[in-house]
């Protein structure tokens, strides 16, 4: 059983933010695990418009209203959900940049479980105003579940998990991300889908080579990664689970979110590889591009910090 004694959710109360809210709770009755809900109200000092209308503007009356207000409506966030029984703790903090401000959080309190809302944007959008979801995972040492409902969806009624889909690159991280996925698989009741994409190698144009004809010679090895799959299925250990293996020739991250469409996935359990230093948050990945764009929940984990396991 995963060890998790303190969750944090940050809601800035959109609909993938309440979808993210009845995760949490789950989790939060299962492992009789403390619940943080975070809001944050930006800072008038380093918004870029402030010059328009900061004159006779009384800043700390604002933030006295915006901090009543989000504390009213966390209340009625959690009537709302139902949270009897499981212990909350409501905060409201200031700050201009939400993902620093949430990590910052989290290791304060020595967060076990990040569980948060996306809201998936792509294109310019997301080239502008980027994603909090994804920078908290890039910078968060907890694992991080990710949670995107469209706009215009009513708040879920229960959480339903019946298959997790485990990508798998053979790596290390990967194999620890598997042992996670047969961990919530026991607490979901939930069958395990573990794949892994066999990409072909990538030539200059100038080669003038058939991309088909690359795949072809690696549908073979389709099998024999089945094979291995199941071995590593066994190798992580933890409790029993269904599973089922896959391998397929394609390219990361588009047919891993082909998969998960297919397979009718309500979880996807993934490793992040990690990296250190200033390549932390300068990098994408295949973990942000799936956060971005899954149909479903997406609980990354981490190579580094805090570890769940048993």
């Amino acid at each position: 059983m995963l060890h998790i004694q303190t969750i944090l959710h940050p809601t800035d109360f959109s609909a993938s933010a309440r979808a993210a809210l009845a995760q949490a709770l789950f989790l939060a009755r299962r492992y009789e695990a403390t619940l943080h809900l975070l809001h944050v109200t930006p800072l008038l000092g380093d918004d870029p418009l402030r010059g328009a209308f900061e004159a006779g503007i009384d800043e700390e009356a604002f933030y006295h209203r915006q901090r009543e207000a989000a504390d009213r409506h966390l209340r009625e966030l959690v009537a709302a959900a139902g949270a009897g029984g499981v212990p909350i703790e409501r905060v409201t903090t200031r700050g201009n940049a939400p993902g620093e401000t949430i990590d910052a959080f989290a290791r304060a309190r020595d967060v076990d479980l990040i569980v948060m809302g996306t809201h998936g944007r792509r294109g310019l959008r997301h080239m502008l105003l980027g994603s909090v979801a994804e920078e908290v995972v890039r910078r968060a040492d907890a694992p991080v579940m990710t949670v995107r409902a469209p706009e215009d969806a009513a708040p879920p009624v229960d959480v339903k998990v019946d298959r997790i889909l485990a990508p798998i690159d053979f790596s290390a991280a990967s194999l620890r991300a598997l042992r996670y996925a047969r961990e919530l698989a026991a607490l979901y009741g939930a069958s395990v889908d573990v794949l892994h994409i066999i990409e072909p190698a990538r030539y200059p144009a100038f080669y003038q080579l058939d991309p088909a004809a690359s795949e072809d010679v690696l549908r073979p090895l389709e099998d024999v990664a089945c094979s291995r799959l199941e071995a590593l299925f066994a190798q992580a250990g933890g409790p029993e689970a269904p599973a089922t293996f896959h391998a397929r020739v394609g390219y990361p991250p588009r047919d891993l979110l082909e998969a998960a469409d297919a397979l009718d996935t309500d979880l996807i359990v993934m490793a992040t590889h990690g990296l250190q230093g200033h390549r932390r948050f300068a990098l994408g990945s295949v973990t942000e591009r799936i956060v971005r764009g899954a149909p479903c929940p997406v609980l990354v984990t981490k190579p580094y910090g805090k570890s769940l396991l048993p």
